[in-house]
């Protein structure tokens, strides 16, 4: 199996964590086709994610560019996590479906 382009750039977010004391990202894996059953990730039926919510877990790291590859992407919930660097506004902001940060 190969994974989805969605689940490549969710991994390149899970690599930029320096912490995840919660292991909240333990199951997201390269070896699976989707992400779509991840800790955090809710789809759409056509198995597009939709939200990316890790509020409360106390992950932290950096937010990488990758985030606003997530083209289908509704809501990114961060809330109680400390992250550094900027919100990849320049790919986010061509998202006319983006309702909450």
């Amino acid at each position: 199996m190969v994974l989805n382009i969605d689940g490549t750039l969710l991994l390149s977010f899970k690599y930029s964590i320096l912490d995840d004391p919660l292991s909240v990202l333990d199951n997201w894996e390269y070896n699976d086709a989707t992400p779509c059953l991840w800790n955090g990730v809710t789809y759409a039926p056509d198995m597009i994610i939709q939200v990316l919510s890790l509020s409360n877990n106390d992950v932290n790291g950096v937010l990488p560019e990758s985030v606003g590859g997530l083209k289908s992407l509704k809501v990114l919930n961060l809330s109680v996590s400390a992250f550094v660097g900027n919100l990849p506004l320049l790919e986010i902001s061509h998202k006319r479906v983006l309702c909450r940060i």
